[in-house]
């Protein structure tokens, strides 16, 4: 799941997961515009993933703090959700094989 942040002014915050650890992403802004965050989908960590909500719905809670290392009464807590089509799907190929 990717994320981007548009601001109009320049953001040095950071963006991570919420209830997430140590060990998961976060990116810290540089002054740009846009910043991008990525969370995974599937994983082993199930701290550093979003949540299946359904068969075709995943859901993360992600934190955008406008200071890199203090948080603020303006930051905030966001639920993002990818919603996508799950359809059964039938893939074959075929091939010329030789036998001698």
């Amino acid at each position: 799941m990717k994320v981007k942040l548009v601001t109009t002014s320049p953001f040095y915050g950071k963006i991570y997961a919420y209830n997430s650890n140590v060990s998961c992403e976060e990116t810290y802004g540089s002054g740009n515009l846009e910043t991008h965050f990525s969370i995974a989908i599937g994983g082993n960590d199930d701290n550093c993933k979003a949540v299946e909500e359904s068969i075709d719905s995943f859901s993360a809670i992600i934190v955008v703090q406008h200071h890199p290392l203090v948080q603020q009464q303006g930051d905030r807590r966001l639920k993002l959700t990818c919603n996508f089509q799950v359809t059964n799907q039938t893939v074959s190929s075929a091939f010329n094989a030789v036998v001698e």
